[in-house]
């Protein structure tokens, strides 16, 4: 490493405040001297624990930072707008009314078309609409999956 990145490198722990202006001085004063003084060992100690431990809580910060905005997906709106994070039993009460849903959907869809003639629209909707009520059927099983 060159003494300009040495040099670098004391500026800006100095601008992040981990060194006051004697502190920089002296580093400066021993880098540009080229003979490292023992005084300056214990220096170079501590602010390699510093720096270490400034790392560490930055890798924390942001894992919390990533956390919560993974945890803003799940959570869910009430009525006035509060959110909050879903319990099994709204689970479940989703999974059987979509359920009950695409049940009725499906019965009332072949119920409906069984009759209709074979032209047409009717012939879609004699398949299209007791697929969508097994749609929902199955979408609510993997609810129930979740």
């Amino acid at each position: 490493m060159s003494i300009v990145d040495e040099l670098e490198k004391l500026e800006d722990l100095r601008r992040r405040g981990v060194l006051d202006d004697d502190e920089f001085a002296k580093a400066k004063a021993a880098l540009l001297d080229g003979t490292p003084d023992a005084s300056e060992q214990p220096l170079r100690e501590h602010l390699a624990d510093q720096l270490a431990e400034v790392k560490q809580q930055n890798e924390l910060a942001q894992l919390d930072r990533e956390w919560e905005i993974e945890r803003q997906q799940y959570l869910i709106a009430d009525r006035w707008g509060r959110r909050y994070v879903p319990t099994p039993g709204i689970a479940i009460a989703v999974a059987v009314f979509g359920g009950v849903f695409g049940l009725i959907w499906t019965i009332m869809a072949v119920a409906i078309t069984n009759g209709a003639p074979d032209v047409g629209a009717f012939s879609i909707a004699k398949v299209a609409f007791p697929i969508f009520g097994l749609g929902s059927v199955d979408d609510c099983a993997d609810l129930d999956e979740r």
